[in-house]
């Protein structure tokens, strides 16, 4: 597994761009800076770009935006975003061909196959240090359900709903960690039966890769209470005696920030049930799907970090 660090920030002035692009043209190599719009007084440049995981690398550009933005305060002439810089891990074939456990992500830029439940949640005291709190649904999920006719798959929130046709095939697999709540349809529309899919089995502690054990930005954005980090998750591992204790579905036991104030845990799913969604079209075993197919992330075990 390859990590590469994304950063992306906008500024608004051209004396500012000049001394950012001084930086970055230092700290990084065949740093391509980018050109700026300016329409009669209006100047907006947008810089986006990746480079190679280096703690000290990553540690001297946050510190020198930082200055310069520090003392643009108040005149708006830059975003704070590159603060929010997020490590983009990229999985080998071998990775994504051995990996025993999977997380199902998105399927490119499909807002219509993500929805919110129009049924009450409730919110749990989960950690006083950092002020967050569980999201617990805990009633059947609301929405227009006619979507299913077309996508066995949909998430409302967080969760992973699917088609009659789809849990009957869950059901001839015998695919374990798992039960069904059917949900409500709500919609102008003729809706579809579909049903949630909640996790009955909660896996045991991950561990952390070598690379990222000592990482001080990880640190530095992880509760010291819960052990919640606020956005450098780190890529989902176990040890290798995983098999022990998986099933198809599972809970992690670890919860992850789906805002500033809510943690839910993720849903991991088995190599059996990606199997499944393969063989129906549903998903694609590649390191990058393409917009018609699931994403699916790979779970790293020790003896393939």
């Amino acid at each position: 597994m390859n990590i590469n660090v994304y950063f992306t920030f906008q500024v608004y002035d051209l004396k500012i761009k000049f001394k950012v692009d001084q930086i970055l043209h230092s700290l990084i190599q065949d740093f391509v800076i980018p050109e700026a719009s300016i329409k009669k007084d209006d100047v907006y440049v947008r810089y986006k770009f990746e480079v190679a995981y280096d703690i000290k690398l990553i540690t001297a550009i946050v510190e020198n935006l930082n200055a310069i933005y520090e003392k643009t305060l108040g005149s708006k002439s830059m975003t704070s975003t590159f603060r929010g810089f997020r490590y983009i891990y990229k999985y080998t074939d071998d990775e994504i061909k051995n990996g025993k456990l999977f997380s199902i992500t998105s399927i490119g830029n499909r807002p219509e196959l993500y929805f919110s439940s129009k049924s009450k949640v409730e919110f749990v005291a989960f950690c006083a240090r950092c002020s967050r709190n569980e999201k617990v649904t805990k009633n059947e999920l609301i929405f227009n359900t006619s979507v299913m006719k077309k996508f066995p798959i949909a998430f409302v929130d967080e969760h992973l709903v699917i088609s009659q046709e789809l849990a009957d095939k869950f059901n001839e697999w015998n695919l374990s960690g798992y039960q069904l709540r059917e949900v409500i349809h709500k919609g102008k529309t003729t809706g579809e039966k579909a049903f949630q899919v909640i996790p009955t089995n909660i896996l045991p502690p991950q561990t952390v890769i070598d690379q990222l054990r000592n990482d001080p930005h990880i640190k530095k954005q992880t509760c010291p209470e819960c052990g919640v980090v606020e956005h450098l998750q780190c890529p989902y591992c176990y040890d290798e005696k995983i098999s022990q204790f998986m099933q198809d579905f599972n809970f992690t036991y670890e919860y992850y920030p789906i805002n500033e104030e809510t943690v839910v845990r993720q849903m991991l799913v088995s190599k059996k049930v990606i199997t499944l969604l393969i063989e129906h079209g549903i998903a694609k075993l590649e390191p990058l799907s393409d917009e018609s197919k699931w994403t699916l992330v790979p779970v790293l075990t020790n003896n393939t970090v």
